[in-house]
């Protein structure tokens, strides 16, 4: 049948941009939480990238200028990634010239370090690209399988990161878990996820502290001391109407965390950073006063939880 023949029967043309479907996992949610993504990866630029090691969230005047940073594929990391890129050319003269070099499974956030240094001649070095070897899977635009899950445990396995930016699909607050939807994905997530670095950063919108998924890696592991991991973990999330279940258990997981991985408040290396709402500002976890949360107070916050997001998007 000639292509005549196609178009009189009715062949659809490709929808307009504007409108056009979204195709696969990743680009389907890439609208969700818009602004939770922005504002924690704000957050994140103004206060943690690039600092000099430290465990407190008060900006810096001097930060590094030179760093390997690991990224883990999706939206939320890609939103950190651009945040990231904006604020090292707003800062070029003050603290740059920036050397950067990223390391990334997704496809995603490769596109947008390729299209950073073609529009940015000028501060390109900002945006150094690393992308992981493996095909491409088209739902989650990231590499996945055997090829980059050996290539980053054993070519990168003894290389040392600044930061890596981590997400999840879910994060069960109970038991410090995070989950994903492809069980494909989990040898990846992992991999990433337990590399030695300063200080890792976990975001999650206030929709993803729930138990739904595939268990990934908890943070005893990534926190391990036998073993070269992360000096430090930050959980980023936004204010929500979920803040006070969210911190209460949090702040029962940070016990638990700290005691298996022989740390305390004044040598902390897990926190939680809650972005306030327009208006309201940020809350760290623990503090000195905040870690005296009863088992009690823990078993029915938990309960409430559900409740407590439901008006609140999925993403």
């Amino acid at each position: 049948m000639t292509n005549n023949g196609l178009m009189s029967q009715g062949t659809p043309s490709p929808p307009a941009d504007a409108n056009r479907r979204k195709f696969g996992w990743s680009e389907g949610r890439e609208g969700e939480a818009l602004e939770d993504k922005r504002r924690m990866a704000d957050h994140f630029v103004n206060h943690d990238f690039l600092t000099k090691p430290a465990i407190t969230i008060s900006p810096s005047d001097s930060r590094e200028n030179a760093a390997l940073v690991m990224v883990t594929l999706g939206t939320t990391p890609n939103a950190v990634v651009e945040e990231s890129l904006k604020w090292m050319v707003r800062q070029w003269e003050r603290n740059g010239p920036f050397n950067v070099r990223w390391y990334t499974p997704g496809a995603r956030v490769a596109s947008t370090l390729q299209r950073f240094r073609k529009e940015n001649p000028a501060t390109r070095s900002a945006g150094n690209l690393y992308l992981l070897p493996g095909p491409v899977d088209q739902d989650t635009e990231g590499v996945l399988g055997d090829v980059p899950e050996s290539f980053v445990a054993e070519t990168l396995g003894g290389t040392g990161f600044k930061h890596t930016i981590l997400s999840a699909y879910s994060f069960d607050l109970d038991n410090g878990v995070a989950k994903f939807w492809y069980k494909d994905e989990i040898g990846l997530q992992r991999s990433v996820a337990l590399r030695t670095c300063e200080h890792a950063f976990l975001f999650l919108d206030p929709s993803k502290f729930r138990a739904q998924g595939e268990v990934g890696y908890s943070l005893e592991e990534m926190l391990d001391p036998t073993k070269s991991r992360s000096r430090l973990v930050t959980i980023y999330t936004v204010g929500s109407d979920a803040n006070e279940v969210i911190r209460s258990g949090f702040l029962k997981l940070w016990q638990q965390v700290a005691k298996n991985c022989g740390f305390t408040v004044k040598t902390n290396r897990l926190r939680l950073c809650i972005v306030g709402r327009p208006g309201e500002a940020p809350e760290v976890l623990p503090s000195a006063v905040s870690t005296e949360v009863t088992n009690e107070q823990h078993s029915n916050d938990s309960e409430r939880l559900p409740a407590a997001l439901s008006s609140r998007s999925r993403s």
